[in-house]
């Protein structure tokens, strides 16, 4: 980092109007907030995350860090297209999972920061890591502030679709009647169709599925939040959905590995493995609101912070952090 962090004893609960260090995961941040607690588990994980990262710039004001391991995404997908389309499919891979992947996640994130920065919240950093992108930004006055910034990521895909919807025609000689996906024999259509399919991926993943901590949780507990539910009851709903949804993930990646053993065919099945991953940190931040909420103190965790009539000055420094994962399509 630019600047060194302090970083408070994680998991044990923070006296109100105390300046409070940098968390994670929706795990206080360096700010004056009411009484917060946080969770152990998710806190270690991401503050791992920081402390091994590297600064790499700044985008109006905003500082930008990236985990070394960043690479390990791309090169597991451009493994998976070498086998097959061989050393095109390999540019292919490299090109896309890289520099167009992670420039799709920062403008998700960064679009988070904006209408945080629009609404006079503090926004510090973004963190780009192997599976997508973590902001932090402060709390949100009021859940439907909160609303609006956690679906500001997901927006941030209808430009960028639209330009790769225009590129792809370009490609294709104007015409989107017959989308030429191999890079053999059109690599720059192939680029544009795969770049679509991953800002498509991106925004139904994040939006559409209420499982925190991506933006669709973060929705869902602002709106039952707004609609009058405590935060120990709008918890229990959001952990029980997010549980049945990390479920369903898990069957799904389970449905990608049984059917690319069925095909023969020699593969890396880099999808079915970052998924994995995905649902396995997606679960450590739904756990550790689970263990709040079960002990009666749903109200300590920084999601629900809002709700306890925290309104954040525009000087403070973040309280919560947006987490995005950055999911993909085959072709």
């Amino acid at each position: 980092m630019e600047e060194p962090l302090a970083l408070m004893r994680l998991g044990q609960p923070v006296d109100e109007g105390r300046a409070l260090p940098h968390v994670v995961q929706g795990i206080a941040v360096r700010a004056a907030v009411p009484p917060v607690a946080a969770p152990p588990a998710a806190a270690s994980m991401t503050t791992g995350l920081l402390a091994n990262s590297f600064a790499a710039g700044s985008i109006t004001g905003i500082r930008i860090r990236v985990h070394p391991l960043l690479p390990a995404t791309t090169l597991l997908y451009s493994l998976g297209y070498v086998l097959t389309y061989g050393t095109v499919g390999f540019a292919l891979g490299l090109l896309v999972f890289g520099p167009l992947l992670w420039s799709t996640v920062l403008f998700h994130e960064l679009w988070h920061c904006w209408a945080a920065k629009r609404l006079g919240i503090r926004v510090d950093e973004i963190l780009l890591w192997p599976l997508g992108g973590l902001a932090f930004i402060g709390q949100s006055p009021t859940p439907c502030a909160d609303i609006s910034v956690a679906a500001a990521g997901p927006a941030s895909h209808l430009p960028q679709a639209l330009l790769w919807i225009g590129l792809l025609a370009a490609a294709n000689g104007g015409s989107l009647a017959d989308l030429a996906v191999d890079p053999r024999s059109n690599f720059g259509g192939a680029v544009c169709y795969l770049t679509l399919l991953l800002n498509a991926s991106m925004a139904l993943f994040n939006l559409c599925l209420p499982c925190y901590p991506l933006d669709g949780g973060r929705i869902l507990a602002d709106a039952l939040l707004a609609r009058g539910l405590s935060p120990t009851r709008a918890a229990g709903v959001l952990v029980r959905i997010s549980a049945l949804v990390a479920l369903g993930l898990l069957a799904y990646a389970a449905f990608l590995l049984v059917e690319q053993a069925g095909t023969g065919q020699a593969s890396v099945p880099a999808h079915a493995l970052v998924l994995c991953a995905l649902v396995a940190w997606m679960g450590a931040q739904t756990y550790s609101l689970h263990a709040l909420q079960r002990d009666g103190r749903a109200h300590m965790h920084p999601l629900f912070a809002s709700a306890a009539g925290a309104a954040p000055r525009a000087d403070e420094a973040p309280a919560m952090i947006r987490a995005d994962a950055a999911v993909t399509q085959r072709i």
